[in-house]
């Protein structure tokens, strides 16, 4: 039974696109087949095209002509175009349309791409929406396939509950059920996402699989380690922080390498959870905060939500533990198991090579974070010496682990010797935080020149205002926004949350996210905004002049 066309749960990233046409189901060599109609009155043939964009329209024409023409039509279709990267993921048979109950197989993928996911005509299959892009190869092995151009999808706005609303870019995740399920996988084809990656490492057909026949993860073309060493990377030890490395782009990529979670890992706090929670859900952020442990579904559900989805949600509260517990992945871990966003996924084995969901979320925030809470010495049962060395690890990128200190790793031990004698310095270490050094020292002289910059060209543009009458000739040349005192800590990490396991690998070419950019309207007939239409006193003969010269130089 074909489901009632639901357009007001239509995604707006699809709705939005003129890439819309009808279909109808026909017989065709005694086999129902869906077939492609024009989506609007023609006086020639009314077959549409999945190739000739000529042939689409917007959705609101393709939904106006489905309810109202005399043209027999079943329902309304999305084409996949490459050039707007939507992907098309079609699940066959894996629904039971009585019990609503999804295979095992399907609800893994499912699971894992977390996007916009929709019940298909039949009822008895799922399709999934998807930002990103798929690798040269096959398109369909069994009860899956997956299209992103010269097909479309019927669309039925039965949207599948507990799925996200929006089309989610989902590249890495994309290219691994890909490898797994249409690639690799075997003649049966309701295998478990396990079982899928067990088999193409035991074929030795798993990018990235070793000699010996030892799993690893799928590797996709956006690797920032493939890109940057090609196909013999460095070693790194511990899985998650392996994948969370491919997962960057060359230039963000540490050197050297870190191989053991350890070595990304700050200092730690010195200070009980409770009071810990405590400061933070008192910060500027400190409501955002306390929605994420307390796993606020508005924060990822709705078209003006916070996050794009729930995994988005996931890394901001992993970005924020981060920040808050400087760092210590072990503390990170507790905390996240006692909030409201903790799931069966944060312990689900999301990489081949056996790194679990939460722990790339960890590795992936550590890698891209390099800001730390410090409380003051007073705050703290550490001494000064214990405070001073906190902050001299920061400022390199290194730890030096101690028993006392909580994160930290064994692989580096700070106790000398007990007969009174000088240890050797380790000059490796001191060779790597030099040159640490050295390049923090750079980029933040690189930054100040960067700020003079603006500073210089924002004050020219207050000027160039004044003297066109733009801006109040009183105005406060700073436009430094007043400092909120009401927070207990007013303080917040610097940065944004790294993307999630789900995200792009390849993270330059990621597309900005501006749904929290508000463009300042214009009145009809008016060029400048509401705000800068000042009304002046009248001035002297020479600065309007002045003003009269700018006007034609620059106008």
């Amino acid at each position: 039974m074909t489901p009632t066309l639901d357009t007001d749960s239509i995604p707006a990233q699809l709705a939005d696109l003129e890439q819309w046409i009808c279909w109808r189901e026909d017989d065709r060599d005694g086999k129902p087949t869906k077939v492609p109609i024009k989506p609007y009155p023609t006086s020639g043939t009314v077959f549409a095209s999945a190739t000739d964009p000529g042939t689409w329209r917007g959705f609101e024409t393709a939904v106006t002509y489905h309810c109202e023409s005399s043209t027999r039509t079943d329902g309304v279709g999305f084409v996949f175009d490459p050039g707007e990267r939507i992907v098309g993921v079609d699940l066959d048979h894996c629904r039971d349309a009585n019990t609503e109950e999804l295979a095992p197989w399907a609800a893994a993928i499912v699971d894992r791409l977390d996007s916009y996911t929709e019940v298909s005509p039949s009822g008895t299959g799922v399709h999934v929406l998807v930002e990103g892009e798929l690798p040269p190869g096959r398109n369909r092995r069994g009860d899956v396939e997956m299209y992103d151009r010269d097909r479309f999808f019927t669309v039925t706005g039965a949207h599948l509950p507990e799925t996200p609303d929006v089309v989610a870019r989902r590249q890495d995740a994309l290219l691994a059920v890909h490898h797994e399920f249409v690639q690799t996988a075997g003649d049966d084809e309701a295998i478990t996402l396990t079982e899928a990656t067990d088999h193409a490492a035991s074929n030795g057909t798993l990018q990235g699989a070793s000699e010996d026949g030892a799993s690893a993860h799928p590797v996709g073309p956006h690797s920032g380690l493939r890109r940057k060493f090609g196909r013999d990377p460095p070693a790194v030890d511990d899985p998650a922080l392996e994948a969370a490395l491919h997962g960057l782009s060359p230039a963000e990529i540490p050197d050297p390498v870190p191989r053991t979670i350890d070595e990304v890992a700050g200092p730690g706090v010195d200070l009980p959870d409770a009071e810990l929670l405590n400061r933070a859900t008192a910060s500027k952020s400190g409501d955002t905060i306390q929605a994420l442990l307390d796993g606020d579904h508005s924060l990822w559900r709705g078209r003006d939500s916070r996050y794009p989805s729930q995994s988005e949600a996931d890394m901001g509260l992993c970005f924020y533990l981060a920040f808050w517990t400087a760092g210590d992945p072990e503390r990170m871990d507790r905390l996240f198991r006692e909030s409201g966003l903790m799931r069966e996924k944060w312990d689900r084995r999301h990489y081949g090579n056996g790194a679990t969901y939460g722990e790339v979320c960890i590795a992936r925030t550590l890698l891209k974070l390099d800001d730390y809470y410090s409380p003051s010495a007073s705050d703290s049962e550490a001494d000064d010496g214990v405070d001073l060395q906190k902050t001299s690890e920061r400022s390199t990128g290194r730890t030096t682990p101690s028993p006392s200190t909580p994160g930290a790793g064994s692989h580096r031990s700070t106790e000398g010797p007990t007969d009174g004698t000088v240890p050797p310095l380790d000059m490796d270490a001191v060779e790597d935080a030099q040159r640490l050094a050295t390049k923090v020292r750079r980029q933040q002289e690189q930054l100040d020149a960067y700020k003079e910059q603006i500073a210089d060209l924002e004050t020219r543009l207050r000027w160039y205002r004044i003297a066109l009458d733009l801006q109040s000739s009183d105005t406060s040349l700073s436009d430094d926004p007043p400092k909120d005192e009401s927070a207990t800590y007013d303080i917040d990490p610097r940065g944004e949350p790294a993307p999630s396991p789900e995200g792009d690998l390849d993270i330059e070419e990621q597309r900005s996210d501006n749904r929290d950019v508000i463009e300042p309207t214009k009145q009809p007939g008016s060029s400048a905004p509401e705000h800068e239409a000042e009304i002046l006193p009248p001035e002297d003969d020479g600065r309007s002049r002045l003003r009269d010269w700018l006007r034609r130089r620059w106008l």
